[in-house]
């Protein structure tokens, strides 16, 4: 029966459980309640999950949702003693920084409600987005079970069959697929991790599972991320929350850009919970119009979500330290402002920026640390300063077609933010600094330091421009806040003059706002420019008969193994092939899982002398140690086959099987072809 995105409403829904519950327990202990709790909740499970497989894999238990699970009980018991052992003696929140508190400084704890006007209009909102950003991801990728047609899906793919066989979904263990035997590298794996386990509770395919992961960070976290840090940073009013929802989808940088290029289902989760990580961030410092969480909770769950942010992919977590280099300065200029109006003493001052300055200077030494080596990255410049600022600023990042509204509705969120002083203006200063790194990964040399810059994100434009949104977004809600603040001015103006007005503008003002939404989202979803990001990033899922990683006569051949291969055979494959994700398919192991992987001694007696079986008994050795008696023959494109050329020849012990008496096809379909190896004998 084919897999449709109807007959995926039921994983859809748990999966969504599966990602929200166990940071839920945690926030929920933490007494956040609403739309904070539900925001919280991805960020403390992703770090949730990630512990609890290191956890689990050191002690040799078995991953599955009870492992997260139990953690999260443990963590929220732990975290509610502590802050009630604390909250009893007053040390719970600690003293507000400055002797005064600024007018825009407000000290005192907004708790959320679950039916508070406020409340459910973020809900209605959260679910706005979520069915723009479904609809519009569905139709991305075409059908459920298609695959990304690009160079990193099949160790994707691969690794959630692995962990889902191996039991072990640790990030210091994963690589072990890879590895041919060797010690195994870290690799951050909690995003292959939560699919796992999606994928053994609901029993879908791993295709399907690995698209609704992409469905799951693109609607469900980004949008609830987002309006997490709306609702973190400033009094948003009900026009400017109705909105959170229709801006997070009216982006093509994200979520869309890295379920396109890449894929980087990793980056693109890390990447989701940013907005939220940030948005606590500034709790902490308290440079916020509304405060919803005291201090010490929100360490507790800081710490979790870091580490959740790490083990998504450690690029964003450099990327969270750095764009809240602005909070920092933020909070070290309202101190100086109190000690110069003699608000807070010179020495208390001194000593507060004297902390304050070890954030830039530690991040400065993991700037150096936290980075790939740069031969993994060597992205050129590709573009002219000038050309790469309107891409940041008017996002039609890596030249996909400028999107003026939201971008205006951005530029009315700085200005808004100037005018009024207000101390999110940390907001409009991040999202410069994340425009200046896209500017320098499309323009910036070598010698000007790109390496420097840039290096934590592999010198990849592509991962900068997905960046943007990140911060882009609130802006761009700060500017629909504005414009209904623009909007209840000139009403009341002209209550001046029209009594119904001056009675009734309030009420008119809101009205008349919630109805101008609704052109405002058409406009912003019906983008020419949206509309065909969607339709280009169809494209790389379609397994056209010249796909560049899986054609259709390929994978039907892959789906048939089943009717010649015994159970337990490891199949050949050429990893540059899509017949490197056999092992994610159908539960074949492969001789490569992955174009870079570390052969072990008898895949590259294989690899190099398998043709020469008939002669050479090392060979049948090595085929007889593997169980490997079967080869899948692709003979179609390989995976980035215009960037790195053909590595056909790089196998030579491949070529010519059937012609030298080693094997014999037993299905083939169009170009590729399943051979069985007969000059070993018959597999036992």
């Amino acid at each position: 029966m084919e897999t449709t995105w109807a007959s995926l409403t039921i994983p859809l829904i748990v999966g969504a459980l599966i990602i929200l519950i166990p940071g839920l327990i945690v926030a929920l202990a933490m007494r956040q309640r609403g739309v904070e709790a539900l925001g919280l909740a991805a960020p403390i499970s992703v770090g949730i999950f990630g512990v609890s497989a290191i956890f689990a894999s050191k002690v040799g238990v078995r991953f599955s949702f009870l492992i997260p699970l139990a953690f999260a009980v443990i963590l929220a018991g732990l975290g509610y003693l502590i802050c009630r052992l604390l909250g009893s003696r007053g040390w719970l929140d600690f003293p507000a920084p400055q002797k005064r508190r600024d007018q825009q400084e407000n000290t005192a704890i907004v708790r959320s409600g679950w039916f508070t006007p406020q409340t459910l209009a973020a809900g209605l909102s959260v679910l706005v987005g979520f069915i723009l950003l479904y609809i519009s991801i569905a139709r991305a990728i075409g059908r459920p079970e298609y695959i990304s047609q690009t160079y990193d899906v099949n160790f994707h793919l691969n690794a959630i069959r692995y962990m889902a066989d191996t039991g072990d979904a640790s990030s210091l263990t994963i690589a072990n697929m890879t590895s041919g035997g060797e010690a195994p590298t870290f690799y951050p794996a909690v995003w292959h991790g939560i699919a796992t386990v999606i994928y053994q509770v609901t029993g879908i395919s791993v295709p399907a599972t690995a698209n609704l992961m992409s469905v799951l960070v693109g609607a469900v976290i980004w949008p609830l991320s987002v309006m997490y840090l709306v609702r973190s940073t400033m009094r948003a009013s009900i026009p400017a929350l109705l909105s959170v929802g229709v801006v997070s989808a009216s982006f093509t940088a994200f979520p869309m850009l890295l379920i396109n290029f890449g894929v980087l289902y990793p980056n693109s989760l890390g990447l989701a919970l940013l907005p939220t990580v940030l948005g606590l961030f500034a709790q902490l410092l308290r440079t916020v119009q509304v405060r919803r969480i005291e201090t010490v909770p929100a360490l507790y769950m800081g710490f979790f979500m870091a580490l959740g942010l790490a083990l998504a992919h450690p690029n964003v977590l450099m990327t969270m330290l750095a764009l809240a280099l602005p909070i920092i300065l933020v909070r070290a200029v309202l101190q100086i402002r109190a000690a110069w109006r003699g608000e807070l003493k010179p020495l208390v001052c001194v000593m507060q920026l004297v902390l304050l300055a070890i954030y830039p200077i530690t991040l400065n030494i993991l700037w150096g640390i936290v980075r790939p080596p740069r031969e993994a990255g060597g992205w050129e410049p590709t573009q002219w300063d000038s050309t790469a600022v309107g891409e940041a600023l008017l996002n039609g990042q890596m030249s996909n077609g400028l999107l003026w509204t939201v971008s205006v509705l951005a530029l009315m969120g700085a200005y808004y933010l100037l005018r009024t002083r207000s101390i999110g203006v940390w907001l409009l200063l991040s999202w410069v600094y994340v425009m200046y790194f896209y500017v320098a990964a499309r323009w910036m040399v070598w010698d000007d330091g790109r390496d420097w810059v840039l290096g934590v994100w592999y010198h990849d434009p592509f991962r900068l421009a997905a960046n943007v949104p990140i911060l882009a977004a609130p802006m761009a809600v700060v500017g629909v806040h504005a414009a209904y603040q623009w909007l209840k001015a000139v009403i009341a103006v002209l209550g001046e003059r029209i009594a119904p007005l001056k009675e009734h503008g309030g009420i008119i003002s809101l009205a008349l706002a919630v109805i101008l939404l609704i052109p405002l989202g058409i406009n912003l979803q019906t983008d020419p420019n949206i509309q065909g990001y969607i339709k280009g990033t169809q494209e790389r899922y379609l397994p056209k008969s010249d796909a560049s990683l899986l054609s259709a006569d390929e994978r039907d051949v892959i789906e048939h193994l089943h009717d010649y291969v015994p159970t337990g055979e490891t199949v050949i494959v050429q990893p540059w092939t899509g017949s490197a994700v056999t092992y994610a398919l159908t539960g074949y192991k492969v001789t490569a899982a992955h174009p870079l992987y570390t052969a072990t001694p008898d895949a590259r007696e294989i690899y190099q002398h398998l043709n020469e079986a008939a002669d050479n008994p090392a060979v049948c050795s090595a085929v007889q140690n593997s169980k490997a008696y079967y080869y899948l023959d692709f003979k179609g494109r390989e995976i980035n086959e215009e960037i790195r050329g053909d590595h056909h020849s790089q196998y030579p012990g491949l070529e010519n099987l059937q012609q030298k008496g080693v094997a014999e096809p037993v299905y083939s379909k169009g170009e590729a072809t399943l051979y069985r190896i007969t000059a070993c004998g018959t597999p036992q």
